[in-house]
């Protein structure tokens, strides 16, 4: 008997809320994808949906039929005028099929047009990730993998800062990189003050800090 293989088209777009009838396999796609220390809680993140604040979070979802094969979660700040990556993750047997390129240039193209709606202009894209030296993980996956993918994006790692993300309670504050998507200019045309300034408004628009780094930056591409 001849098999016949049915393609069902994959679908990515933005979603106002977590639709119903996909929010058992959201959330669990959600959970099951960074360590608990990284996440905040997901009815926090589901608050933060559907409002017509150009800062609230923006969710794009990708799915064929009714299974749910990654997620885009994300900020614009109007001012200084960057998107901030808030999570980024897909399906494991997903990985691999470019769900995860298709989901991040979704989001670069949704921050362009916000940034054009509001006038404000758009510098980079930035985002934190797991350190080099982070070991890898059965269901949170490899550091490394994920910083080539980063890399091969256009984004590139801010070396010369120990990035701390705030503590989520009842977690301690983890140790990350921060890496960024430039968009506004040449990677290379970058001064160490520049770069410097990006991670000051980064803490504090984005993570509600007023610390920043007082040493110099550099954005290295990864070549491992």
């Amino acid at each position: 008997m001849q098999a016949w293989r049915i393609d069902v088209q994959i679908t990515i777009q933005e979603m106002s809320a977590v639709p119903q009838e996909f929010d058992a396999q959201v959330r669990d796609l959600y959970e099951r994808s960074f360590h608990p220390a990284e996440l905040r809680s997901y009815d926090d993140m589901l608050a933060s949906l559907g409002t017509d604040d150009v800062l609230r979070t923006r969710l794009i979802m990708a799915w064929q039929g009714d299974r749910v094969l990654g997620l885009s979660l994300f900020k614009y700040h109007a001012q200084p005028g960057f998107g901030y990556l808030w999570y980024l993750c897909v399906g494991q047997d997903t990985r691999g099929l470019g769900i995860g390129g298709k989901l991040y240039n979704a989001t670069l193209d949704d921050l362009k047009r916000i940034s054009e709606e509001n006038g404000s202009g758009l510098k980079c894209m930035m985002f934190e990730v797991e350190r080099m030296d982070a070991e890898s993980h059965p269901e949170y996956g490899d550091p490394i993998k994920r910083m080539r993918f980063y890399d091969r994006m256009g984004a590139r790692m801010i070396t010369g800062y120990d990035y701390r993300q705030p503590p989520i309670p009842p977690h301690d504050e983890v140790l990350l990189q921060l890496m960024v998507h430039p968009l506004n200019m040449p990677e290379e045309s970058y001064t160490a003050d520049e770069l410097a300034a990006l991670v000051r408004d980064f803490v504090q628009h984005c993570q509600g800090e007023t610390a920043g780094p007082t040493v110099d930056l550099k954005l290295c591409q990864w070549s491992a």
